[in-house]
C-alpha cells in the first residue's frame, strides 16, 4: 500500500507539473506577436534595459516612443526609440534598449499602431 501511495503521488506531481501553461515573463521583458506586446506594461530600474523580444512568430516591427504608430519626442527617453525612423525588430530577435531616466514612457510600433507598451522606469 505504501508503494503505491508513493507511486501516486509522484504521477500526480508530474502530471501537475506537465499542466502548468502559464509562462512568467520577466518585468524587464517586453515580448511580441504578430502585431501586438504579449504584455502591456514593463517595469525597469534607470540606467537597466528592457529587453524586446520580437518571438519567431511574429512580424516585422517599428519601436518609437509614442501612441497610436506615431513617434512622439520625449528628450528623456532612450535615443533608440526617440526617433521617426524608429528601431526595427525582425521575428526571432531580441534587442536590449536602456532607458537612462526615470519616468513613464509609451512605447508603440509604426507598422502596427494599436501595439502600446508603457514602460515605468523607477530611479
Amino acid at each position: 500500500m505504501k508503494r503505491f501511495g508513493i507511486a501516486a503521488l509522484v504521477v500526480l506531481a508530474l502530471f501537475a507539473a506537465g499542466c502548468s501553461r502559464t509562462k512568467i515573463i520577466p518585468q524587464d521583458q517586453a515580448h511580441m506577436g504578430g502585431d501586438n506586446f504579449v504584455q502591456t506594461a514593463v517595469k525597469v530600474a534607470a540606467g537597466k534595459p528592457v529587453k524586446f523580444i520580437d518571438d519567431a512568430g511574429g512580424a516585422p516591427h517599428v519601436l518609437v516612443i509614442g501612441t497610436n504608430g506615431t513617434w512622439q519626442a520625449n528628450g528623456n527617453a532612450p535615443a533608440q526609440l526617440n526617433n521617426n525612423t524608429g528601431l526595427n525588430i525582425s521575428p526571432g530577435n531580441e534587442i536590449d534598449v536602456v532607458f537612462p531616466t526615470a519616468g513613464t514612457y509609451t512605447v508603440t510600433c509604426k507598422v502596427h499602431p494599436a501595439m502600446l507598451l508603457t514602460v515605468t522606469v523607477t530611479p
